[in-house]
């Protein structure tokens, strides 16, 4: 279950756009409960190369245990966890759905290459942006 957490946030980050042509994708400080059979349960996140999906876990809520800020790579995620995460909305909500196995591995391979071609569009705005810039 994906929720918009305002716990944490101190300063106002809960909604920040990012304009590429003429489509935005809003990023989200959000918080994800990790399922038994999610793709992300039992990994590190070394493991799970979350960055390459834009996607940036600042900390897990563990029951019994509190939140552990900046995690590590070799930080583990367990079923029951409570993720905090930054990414764009979209991509956060696929992530809660993705489950384990050979289909969520897929999943991951779409998801990366979706953020490269988003990084490759905000690297060309950025350019032209500088150009005009001039």
């Amino acid at each position: 279950m994906v929720a918009v957490l305002t716990v944490f946030v101190v300063v106002s980050l809960s909604l920040l756009i990012t304009r590429i042509g003429t489509v935005a994708f809003a990023y989200d400080i959000s918080e994800l409960e990790v399922e038994e059979d999610d793709w992300l349960a039992d990994r590190t996140l070394r493991e799970l190369h979350l960055r390459d999906e834009g996607v940036v876990v600042l900390g897990p809520q563990r029951p019994g245990a509190g939140y552990l800020g900046a995690p590590d790579g070799e930080t583990r995620i367990r079923p029951r966890d409570r993720l905090v995460l930054y990414g764009r909305e979209a991509r956060i909500c696929e992530l809660d759905q993705r489950r384990g196995g050979s289909g969520g591995d897929r999943a991951h391979g779409e998801a990366v290459a979706e953020q490269e071609r988003i990084e490759a569009d905000e690297d060309r705005l950025e350019r032209a942006e500088a150009a005009v810039a001039r």
